[in-house]
């Protein structure tokens, strides 16, 4: 006699053959019909009642075993503890426990809900400076200017007695950042700290407080080897590692420092002693001094980190 699985066409001709396919502890997946594998061990139970009753001279034999396939049976419903990340089924609870702390599939939720408490906190972030502008027709950003923060009427909402004003932001994407707040006074000032301009331009386009549209980078914490980047396209937060971030970083800062001094220098805007002390610069940067590119990338990584703390109203502002 021919023994066949319903779920996978699997055949044998010796029944228990079958009975051992069917309780294993990974089961076969279901290519034929969707049947749990309880109720097929269920039907050979039952023939094997029908076969001790017709040939009673096997009933020893049979009823052997029966008494096996009800244990094994047994052993399969015992797997009752199943992880709800992944499916994964175990005999007792503290199996299951010491899965969850490896568990793939909940390391990534995990990774994912991190995510989310990030993105909803920068926006919370956003909503505070928003809220302490209410009143004016347009948020005004010292030197900067966000045409994507002002203030519009909600005209969908008809029932809105009260005309509530309601102020959105447009968060620019990683690598599209609006630069135009940065004056050429602002580039004179870095010019004569060349060795600090790189972090002083950073911080004046990504972290300015008066301008929330560029805000489209950061870093949990110091462990975290990922970065978070807005992509305007996608509308999403995209993980990147934080070394690249970095690098990107440092050769955004030169090029716009490189780029402004050569046109205040064409201008006549930059005195002798600037346009030496940058120039010297511009040689020791070439010839990439690895200690201060070590320095640079952690005091940028640092503003990356403690972008909480510069995503404030600042005091005063005017």
């Amino acid at each position: 006699m021919r023994y066949i699985c319903k779920r996978c066409a699997y055949g044998t001709n010796i029944k228990c053959n079958l009975i051992n396919h069917l309780i294993r502890k990974k089961p076969c997946i279901s290519t034929r019909l969707d049947i749990p594998r309880e109720t097929l061990i269920a039907e050979l139970s039952e023939d094997f009642t029908k076969m001790t009753q017709i040939e009673p001279k096997n009933g020893p034999i049979l009823t052997q075993m029966k008494q096996n396939l009800s244990i094994n049976s047994h052993n399969l419903n015992s797997n009752k503890y199943e992880c709800s990340h992944c499916g994964k089924n175990y005999s007792n609870n503290s199996h299951l426990c010491r899965h969850l702390k490896t568990c793939k599939e909940k390391n990534k939720k995990q990774e994912e809900d991190s995510l989310k408490d990030q993105q909803i906190l920068l926006l919370k972030k956003q909503v505070e400076i928003l809220m302490s502008k209410i009143g004016n027709t347009n948020i005004e950003n010292n030197n900067c200017n966000n045409t994507n923060t002002n203030n519009t009427n909600n005209t969908n909402n008809t029932n809105n007695t009260n005309n509530t004003n309601i102020t959105n932001i447009q968060i620019n994407g990683w690598g599209e950042e609006d630069r135009t707040h940065l004056t050429d006074k602002f580039y004179r000032f870095c010019y004569d700290r060349p060795f600090t301009s790189i972090q002083r331009v950073i911080e004046a386009v990504f972290f300015n407080p008066n301008c929330p549209k560029n805000w489209n980078v950061m870093v949990k914490d110091d462990k975290s080897s990922k970065a978070l980047i807005y992509d305007r396209i996608k509308d999403a937060w995209l993980k990147k590692e934080t070394n690249g971030v970095l690098e990107d970083l440092m050769h955004t800062g030169y090029s716009m420092l490189d780029e402004n001094f050569d046109k205040q220098k064409d201008a006549n805007k930059l005195t002798d002693r600037l346009i030496e002390k940058f120039t010297k610069f511009q040689d020791f940067y070439a010839k990439g001094d690895k200690h201060y590119e070590k320095r640079l990338a952690t005091e940028i990584k640092e503003l990356l980190i403690n972008y909480k703390a510069y995503h404030k109203v600042p005091t005063g502002a005017a």
